[in-house]
């Protein structure tokens, strides 16, 4: 009887850690790093962004403020990235384990180029 009670407590214990890691799909970051420009003026400067990383819908918002980006790739170690509309295209990746963020964007009319070098940490939505 209290081998039975322990298998059922242990199986509803598996499952309410599956349901929890199952909801726990959308990452909230905060990101500072380096954004630099390239063409005849090139500069850099440092930003502060924030990021979120939707692995259900397979989608990185915050980066473009119009096109959410598509994840096209995931490993245990990093989420890959892409996104293009018109004229405009954007790649990278996240490393999960370190959070370092690279990222390559450009467009060509009018023809501007830049690169994304941030280092991105967990956080929560303030509302």
């Amino acid at each position: 009887m209290l081998r039975t009670f322990l298998f059922v407590m242990t199986l509803a214990a598996m499952v309410a850690g599956l349901t929890v890691q199952a909801a726990d799909t959308t990452l909230t970051l905060a990101c500072t790093g380096n954004e630099t420009s390239g063409g005849p003026r090139k500069s850099s400067q440092v930003i502060n962004i924030g990021i979120i990383v939707d692995l259900q819908k397979k989608t990185v918002a915050g980066l473009e403020p119009t096109v959410p980006l598509t994840i096209s790739e995931t490993t245990e170690t990093t989420i890959s990235f892409f996104g293009a509309e018109g004229e405009w295209h954007m790649s990278g990746t996240l490393d999960r384990v370190t959070g370092s963020l690279v990222a390559f964007s450009s467009r060509k009319n009018p023809n501007i180029e830049f690169s994304l070098d941030l280092q991105c940490k967990p956080t929560q939505r303030m509302f």
